[in-house]
């Protein structure tokens, strides 16, 4: 799960990073997880091929730790929890995070990603943030293959991201979309207006940081919201949390369902209609959240149950 090699190469292409060796020969481990493969993606790995002419690398002294994986250039979700929770490799390996001249991740630089970094003890002057095409070269580069769960990571987040952990979960919170630049859900005031004989405050994570988000997802006990980065904090839930998530009906994603299920909390799927969004640009997941009547009464039953 840790690996090293003397002069090697880090490269993202089509936001897809890979490790290469002092001859451009890329190294399949430092692609993916051994435990995580996926036959119908098998050409995902090897992205790089698709580069016309590989840039010179910029060459750094010292041990440098590549912690960039795939989705993070733009991603809160993967940063969380699979970029971050490669440094416990680090504490789990009993290697001195001071060894390391610099730390490479996924550019652009974001404040999300500097919270992360420097919660887990990533002296911030060392981060390197790798923009697309962009190569460096290492005199001993250190690196983690692709992680999808790492249980012993996701301790990690809960350990360095959460002060108080023996408070009973209570409290009942609906993420809102409204400052989002897609996937608007188009009945949010209307569900809103349902939810509130239930207790339900409606929260905007873009205003809170990350100690702040995950506080607050660690003592809800029922947590509304539309598929989205931000409920990657459900790693912070307690155990026996509900979590509902609610879709448009062309756009339905496992992630959040898998990671209910490693973290025992109850998963309920809301599936709306799809309605073309203004940022759409032809892609699924951009499209906006239509809820009909059935859907709206369908959760006001359910919450009625959980309380």
């Amino acid at each position: 799960l840790f690996g090293s090699i003397k002069k090697g190469k880090y490269i993202q292409h089509n936001f897809i990073p890979s490790i290469l060796d002092s001859k451009n020969q890329i190294l399949d481990g430092a692609q993916r997880h051994p435990y995580y493969y996926n036959p119908w993606k098998d050409s995902y790995r090897y992205s790089l091929m698709s580069i016309k002419k590989m840039p010179k690398a910029k060459v750094l002294k010292g041990n440098v730790f590549c912690l960039a994986t795939d989705g993070c250039h733009d991603g809160f979700f993967h940063f969380l929890t699979r970029l971050t929770a490669k440094i416990s490799i680090l504490k789990e390996s009993n290697i001195d995070i001071n060894m390391f001249s610099y730390f490479i991740v996924n550019g652009p630089e974001k404040k999300y990603k500097r919270e992360c970094l420097k919660q887990a003890g990533i002296d911030l002057n060392k981060v390197i943030y790798a923009d697309e095409n962009e190569a460096y070269q290492a005199e001993l580069l250190f690196f983690v293959p692709r992680i999808r769960f790492h249980s012993l990571g996701h301790d990690f987040l809960r350990d360095i991201f959460l002060e108080n952990k023996t408070i009973p979960a209570g409290k009942n919170i609906f993420i809102s979309r409204k400052d989002a630049k897609h996937r608007y859900l188009l009945q949010e005031n209307e569900l809103l207006q349902k939810l509130s004989k239930y207790n339900f405050s409606e929260v905007a994570l873009s205003e809170l940081n990350i100690k702040e988000q995950a506080d607050l997802f660690n003592k809800s006990k029922n947590i509304i919201g539309c598929h989205g980065a931000g409920l990657a904090n459900i790693i912070f839930c307690q155990n026996n949390s509900n979590l509902v998530e609610i879709y448009d009906d062309e756009f339905v994603n496992i992630n959040y369902w898998f990671y209910a299920n490693i973290f025992n909390l109850n998963y309920f799927p809301l599936i709306g209609k799809t309605k073309q969004g203004k940022l759409n640009k032809n892609r699924k997941g951009f499209d906006d959240i239509d809820l009909k009547k059935e859907h709206i009464e369908k959760l006001n039953q359910l919450m009625s149950k959980l309380q």
